[in-house]
Parts: structure tokens; sequence; C-alpha cells
């Protein structure tokens, strides 16, 4: 009778062992999330900390952002080795017939998912017109407010984006979408974090190939491409952000100028690197092509840092879905090129004694 109580303490020491074994196998693979949630944290405290009790001149804000600087420039410097090393590895293990497939696949999914996102932005900002209701009071009223309402459209054509246009195109290969969020959901929350899609990359690998188990060479070949092509976040964002500076300053755009600010947004964001920041560069471009007030963009620059980072996430998740959708339609041809492989390394041994025979009976010819 007196061994029950034992037993217990014993099963209630192994259970919290087990618990903490589990705890820091959690920390162990997820350090670098859990750094970069520590890492907002400490920032949030210690900028509200100085703002509060200390007065800080500009010499100093310098001084505190360059470390940010720094790594604004070391993302810059790997951006580019890392795209490139990525799709020679991946294009090195595919055929010609194959890699040429999966890129076309690619091209027809990066551009139709660009169209969707700056055809979904220009629709709703015509219909919504955010800035119109503004234009009057505009000499009245703070920039926040306008910077606050072109926020809260973006962020609803970015939710539609990400939970409507992408599920729907996928569902389209008879497979559940929101299982490739669930296994990415590292990466889009490292990418939220950060705001770089390049340097989410390599997080963004390994979660394609380890958790949702997307083959290696396509997920080499497709996410360098779609980090720095396919930016559905980037695009809504600008489309968005110059026909509200449009209505704003009571400026009214014809069918050509729509058209013509709907193919800028598109191709500015398939040339935009995926740097933090990158969208306010990109932005001012599209407002020069269209004739419209480029001094105008500075009140979007309040939110910006904030929209970008949701930007960010699109983007990713889309290089994403188009990954596990690539995947999915290239199996056939993935399993048949294997197949190739595996005779011709089976063969292999074959010719080797073959050759090694045939020298041998001449050597003993000689």
């Amino acid at each position: 009778m007196e061994e029950a109580p034992e037993q217990a303490v014993t099963d209630t020491s192994s259970s919290t062992s087990g618990s903490g074994n589990a705890f820091f196998h959690y920390v162990r693979h997820h350090v670098f999330l859990l750094s970069s949630l520590l890492s907002v944290a400490l920032g949030i405290v210690f900028g509200y900390i100085l703002d509060d009790y200390m007065e800080l001149t500009d010499m100093d804000k310098l001084y505190i952002g360059f470390p940010g600087d720094v790594l604004m420039r070391m993302l810059q410097l790997v951006a580019v080795p890392l795209i490139v090393t990525s799709v020679i590895s991946g294009v090195s293990g595919l055929s010609v017939h194959v890699s040429s497939h999966i890129a076309l696949r690619a091209a027809v999914y990066f551009v139709g998912t660009t169209i969707i996102a700056v055809t979904i932005g220009l629709f709703l900002v015509l219909t919504v017109q955010p800035g119109a209701a503004y234009s009057v009071e505009k000499e009245e009223t703070e920039e926040e407010a306008f910077s606050t309402i072109d926020a809260l459209l973006d962020l609803v054509s970015l939710v539609l984006q990400a939970f409507i246009v992408l599920p729907t195109i996928y569902s389209c290969c008879e497979a559940n979408p929101f299982q490739v969020y669930r296994g990415v959901s590292t990466a889009l929350l490292t990418a939220l974090l950060i705001s770089s899609s390049s340097a989410t990359l390599p997080l963004t690998l390994r979660c394609c190939v380890e958790k949702i188990k997307m083959d290696h060479r396509i997920a080499r070949f497709i996410l360098p491409i779609g980090t720095n092509v396919n930016m559905d976040g980037s695009a809504l964002y600008e489309v968005i952000a110059a026909v509200f500076i449009a209505q704003l300053n009571e400026i009214h755009l014809d069918v050509s100028q729509l058209i013509t600010l709907a193919v800028m947004s598109a191709v500015s964001s398939l040339g935009a690197s995926g740097i933090p920041a990158e969208g306010a560069v990109t932005t001012l471009f599209v407002l020069s092509a269209v004739g419209l007030p480029v001094k105008e963009a500075s009140m979007l620059m309040a939110v910006e840092w904030l929209l970008d980072r949701f930007n960010t996430v699109v983007n990713v998740l889309g290089d994403c879905v188009g990954l596990a959708m690539i995947h999915h339609l290239s199996k056939k041809e993935l399993a048949v090129m294997d197949h190739v492989l595996e005779e011709r390394a089976a063969e292999a041994p074959a010719e080797d004694h073959l050759s090694s025979m045939e020298s041998q009976y001449a050597m003993s010819e000689i």
C-alpha cells in the first residue's frame, strides 16, 4: 500500500522532466525566432525608456541607429550571393526538360498573382476612395490621419490576398493550403519581425523542405527567385498609396493613367530587393512615373515601417504557396527524372566492370 505514493512521485518527476526536455528541445530548434522576439521586446522597452527619461539629439539617434544601418548593408551584401548560389544549386539538380517546365510555371504564377494583387488594390482604393474624404480638409487635418486611412485599406487588401486569393489558387491542386501556412509559420513570423524576405530566405528554405516536405531542388530554384520577383504585398501597397495621394490632391486619373499606374506598380515590385524599407523607394518611383506629387509620400512614412512588415509576410507567403503548387504540378516529371537517374546509376557499375574486363583482356594479349 505504501508503494502507490512513491510511484505517483516517480510519475510526476518523470512528466516534469519530460516537459522540461521538450521545452529545451523547442528552444534549441527555435533559437533564431526566440532571439528575434526578445530583440523586438528589448527594443520597444528601451525605446520608451529613452523617449521618456532622456532628451536625445540627432547625433545620439544616429549612433543608436548605426547597428541597424550596418545590418541593412549586410543584408544587401549577402542577398545576391545567396540567391545566385541557391539557384545554381537548384538548377544543377534538375534536367533541362524539368527545369524549363518549372521555370514556365513559376513565371505564370508570379506574374498572375502580381496582376491579381494590383487589381485588388486598384479596385478597393477606387471603390472606397479614402483620400477623397479628406481632400477638402487637407490643410486642417494632420498627416497621421491620412496615413492611418491608407494603412487600414492596405491591410484589408493584404488580408484578401493572403487568406482568399492564395488559398483559392492553391486549392486548384486539390490540397489543403493551410497545411502550408502552418508549416511555414515560423518563417512568416520571422518575416514580420525583421521585415526582410532576403534575410528570411534560409529559414523559409528549411521550413519548406523539412516541414512541408518540398523537393529541395525545386525549393532552391523557386524561393530565391521569388524573393526578388514575387512581391504581391509590395505591389498592393504601391498602387494603393499612389491612388490615395492622387485622391488627396484632387487629381483625377483617367483609364490610361490607371493602367500605367498598375503596370508601374507591378514592374517596380518585380525588381524590388527583399530588404527593409524598400517600399518607400519604389513608391517614389511609381509616383514620379505617373506625374503625382512626390512630396506627399512623406506622410506615408509614419505607417510605412509597420506596413512593410505585413507586406513582407504576404511576399514570403506567396513564395511558399507558389513553391507548394509548382511542386505538386511537377511530381510526375520529378519521378520520371529520378527513375532515369537511378537506371543510369545502376548501369554505371556494369559498364565499369565490362571496361575493366576488356582492359584486362587487352593486357593479356600484349
